[in-house]
């Protein structure tokens, strides 16, 4: 029996861009659809950009939740998969907290090893950062991966 590895990964694709440009606070946004049904990762890590604030933010603050809703049918999303309302908290699969520190400047922020379905998906970002994010360059990616055998 050979060695469970992690796989080589599968490279960086942007979900979300210019739809999170000025995002209001408790504002939502639902990215493009990932199309995992073929390759069926089991993994993904994510990293949301944020070019900037308004007004300075404090280290340690929350920012963003992401909420990962998929089609379990095929084509239907579940409540909160359309941007209206938000997810129900089941979905909720991390946050994304400001490390650097107190100021306006920009953040970079990751979530790990967030396991997807093996489906078409979405994730839905909701600004909790207490003001609107900078009005361009805001960016939301995801590179999946899963494991093999050596």
């Amino acid at each position: 029996m050979g060695d469970t590895k992690w796989s080589a990964e599968n490279g960086i694709e942007s979900l979300a861009t210019t739809s999170l440009n000025s995002l209001a606070d408790d504002g939502l946004v639902v990215s493009s659809e990932d199309d995992n049904g073929t390759d069926k990762n089991l993994y993904g890590d994510f990293e949301l950009y944020v070019s900037g604030f308004g007004a300075s933010i404090d280290q340690d603050q929350e920012v963003a939740q992401m909420f990962i809703v998929s089609d379990i049918d095929g084509t239907n999303y579940p409540d909160g998969g359309g941007g209206s309302v938000d997810p129900d908290l089941q979905h909720l699969v991390g946050s994304f907290i400001k490390k650097t520190a107190n100021g306006t400047g920009a953040v970079r922020m990751h979530i790990y090893g967030v396991t997807l379905p093996p489906r078409n998906f979405k994730a839905v970002l909701k600004n909790v950062a207490g003001q609107s994010w900078a009005a361009t360059s805001n960016t939301l990616k995801i590179n999946k991966y899963h494991l093999t055998s050596a």
